[in-house]
């Protein structure tokens, strides 16, 4: 069945390209005319001559066509024909941008994907439009366990990859990137994060490192305006999970690119979450101890983050859950719990829960440097510690255990919401705390953890990089 059209009436007659935004498109508010909006009523589309065109251009070895499955089953399944392309990925880019930035998701703003037809070039030989093409052709092969589709889109990923790396490679030495080959490099990510080309996920993890390499380049000052602020803020959110998995030093951990403001003007709550998640990830692995006049982390920095974890939480939840609960308890592991906020039907929209999800992320995050810091500290260092925080550190550390088992429930029900609701921006975001309890939960939990990721390997959840933090976990468990 062909989608229904969402686009403005204007848009839909003239064949122009239509956002939906409500109450005025962008092209109606560029053409300086009243946007009639959504074509209501029903509607017939013949697509008749379409879909006699796509039969007839069809490969004759085409998996579906085999009536014997065996013979199916060693059947080489053919590239999509050039002549398929504009009219397939334009339904493929579709039914992409509606999983992983649905307005439905509930996040605040347009997300930089909405912007990706207006960014694309109109050659087909253009790196970002090929990436394009087969992120879009790869989502809607795992959709619809399509083999012919899939093939195709390994074609298209291998030339945008090509034509990437001659971009990128083409640049003079004090060339800095444009904000589409940052693009390109983000949307390359994530076809790797629904289908891995490379052995334990690899390849994710590479285009994460490219584009922090990137963001490097163009230095803060270059990270602060448009639509590169936008990419920079999804970049540093990606590469928080492989700064994690590699323990190596993030420059998103340093003064300047935490420094960075918002496009909006106001960073997000959630965005400063973010900020004290990434020094969180930074301490856990690099501590500061070893770096005592770090201006960033240290006593002063662990004294103060459980009041700031706190306050955050309590100006997100008057923000975006609706009225149902009060925050009687300080703590966010209490106030989670006490009020109920992990039960399904309390969770307002996907957002919401998976970052309600992330402050129990950094709550673990939190609690495991304190645990460290109170058994590696010299005798004087932990009691200078203690004594800057009150001393509660050191009483909560014996009660690890209970800690771990409350934030990793909330990060069940989060997960076990977005299951329901089926957007993979959740499920991308969801799979770094699944890790984290996969890795530092008690072992019911890490058991927990890990059998919800088999389930949505299993089921083609964003399966690359599912994939890459269950490799991480087998080489937890094997100890390598």
């Amino acid at each position: 069945m062909v989608r229904r059209t969402r686009a403005c009436q204007a848009c839909h007659s003239r064949r122009m390209r239509c956002d939906e935004t409500l109450p005025n498109c962008t092209q109606c508010l560029r053409a300086g005319r009243k946007c009639p909006g959504p074509i209501e009523g029903p509607m017939i589309v013949d697509v008749t001559a379409q879909t006699e065109l796509r039969a007839r251009s069809r490969p004759g070895s085409s998996l579906r066509r085999s009536g014997n499955s065996s013979t199916a089953a060693t059947t080489i399944p053919s590239p999509i024909s050039p002549s398929q392309i504009p009219s397939l990925v334009q339904n493929f880019f579709s039914h992409f941008l509606d999983y992983f930035s649905s307005r439905s998701g509930g996040a605040p703003g347009k997300f930089w994907l909405h912007e990706l037809p207006y960014m694309s070039s109109p050659s087909a030989t253009s790196g970002l439009e090929l990436a394009v093409q087969a992120v879009s052709t790869v989502f809607c092969a795992n959709a619809a366990s399509n083999a012919e589709y899939y093939a195709g889109s390994r074609a298209m990923y291998g030339q945008a990859l090509q034509t990437h790396s001659r971009s990128v490679a083409a640049l003079q030495d004090s060339a800095a990137p444009t904000a589409q080959m940052l693009c390109t490099t983000l949307i390359l990510g994530f076809y790797e994060a629904m289908s891995s080309t490379q052995n334990g996920g690899e390849g994710y993890v590479r285009h994460v490192e490219g584009a922090a390499k990137m963001v490097e380049v163009l230095g803060p000052e270059g990270c602060g305006d448009g639509l590169v602020n936008e990419l920079f803020f999804t970049a540093r959110t990606q590469m928080l999970l492989i700064s994690f998995l590699t323990q190596q030093p993030s420059i998103y951990a340093t003064a300047p690119y935490l420094n960075i403001p918002h496009l909006s003007g106001s960073k997000p709550v959630h965005e400063r979450l973010l900020d004290i998640m990434t020094l969180l990830v930074e301490e856990l692995h690099h501590p500061s101890r070893h770096q005592p006049n770090h201006p960033m982390r240290g006593p002063a920095f662990m004294s103060t983050v459980d009041s700031r974890i706190n306050d955050l939480w309590t100006e997100f939840h008057a923000t975006y859950y609706q009225p149902l609960f009060s925050l009687s308890e300080p703590g966010i592991g209490e106030a989670t719990h006490n009020n109920n906020i992990n039960r399904d039907d309390n969770y307002p929209n996907a957002f919401t829960a998976y970052i309600t999800s992330y402050f129990s992320l950094a709550r673990i995050f939190f609690y495991t440097i304190i645990v460290q810091q109170n058994s590696l500290c010299s005798p004087s260092s932990s009691t200078q510690i203690q004594a800057q925080t009150q001393d509660k550190y050191h009483t909560r550390s014996q009660g690890h255990d209970e800690v771990m088992r409350k934030e990793a429930t909330s990060i069940f029900s989060c997960a076990a919401y977005l299951e329901t609701q089926n957007l993979g921006c959740g499920f991308v975001r969801e799979v770094f705390p699944l890790l984290v309890v996969g890795m530092h939960g008690v072992e019911e939990d890490r058991r927990a953890a890990r059998g919800v990721l088999e389930r949505w390997r299993e089921r083609g959840v964003v399966a690359g990089l599912v994939g890459l933090v269950i490799g991480r976990l087998d080489d937890l468990e094997s100890g390598r």
